[in-house]
């Protein structure tokens, strides 16, 4: 059996639960330990804060875990000190696709990425660990998506898109085809990407362009 944690109860660790548990109705070795977070909230139990989750690991309480913190422009860090923290407990992170998710046979999913509600990933695409595909994004056929990436909801990349780490493409923006997206780099919400961008740089508008 597969006891798993999320690490991080708020909205996104919520909407996270909720595919969790979409998927538990279809594969029977799969149970939803718990939250982890520093306070109890709303959506399933509580299991303690950060430093819980040794514990919770040594006693067999928790086997895997994914982080249900959500990635904001400029707050990916957080996800990443999450799942560097939980490794080191030897927790195993939990590739999750909802239910309602599309994805190509031939697709690479790295561990704790989180594919949710809606979203298409297209044949011959890889996509590193602990990544958002958030709900009704899509991943055209050919894309490389590093680690820790966050695409959100309603944002489409195209074909042979590269997306470095820790990027972030923002709710309903559109990658154009075979554009790169530098590491670091964070693309506003509704933005029209025609060029690459660079490591770090913010992008907004259409077409998309540099902003401090």
């Amino acid at each position: 059996m597969r006891k798993v944690a999320i690490l991080g109860g708020g909205g996104h660790g919520r909407v996270v639960a909720d595919a969790l548990r979409a998927l538990m109705r279809r594969q029977a070795d799969l149970s939803f330990a718990g939250f982890i977070d520093r306070q109890p909230g709303e959506g399933g139990p509580w299991l303690g804060a950060d430093e819980a989750l040794a514990e919770l690991v040594a006693a067999g309480q928790v086997t895997h875990v994914i982080i249900g913190v959500g990635a904001t422009a400029g707050a990916q860090g957080l996800r990443v000190r999450l799942w560097e923290q939980a490794q080191a407990t030897g927790a195993q992170g939990l590739t999750l696709v909802h239910p309602a998710g599309v994805v190509a046979p031939d697709v690479t999913l790295g561990l704790g990425t989180v594919v949710l509600a809606g979203a298409v990933v297209n044949t011959a695409a890889r996509v590193g660990a602990n990544a958002i595909l958030n709900t009704g994004c899509i991943v055209e056929h050919d894309c490389e998506l590093a680690d820790h990436v966050h695409i959100a909801p309603g944002a489409v990349v195209c074909g042979g898109v590269r997306v470095g780490r820790l990027a972030m493409v923002g709710s309903g923006a559109v990658c154009l085809p075979g554009v790169s997206i530098g590491a670091g780099a964070t693309v506003g919400a509704g933005a029209v990407v025609t060029a690459d961008v660079g490591e770090g740089v913010r992008v907004a508008g259409v077409p998309a362009v540099p902003v401090s």
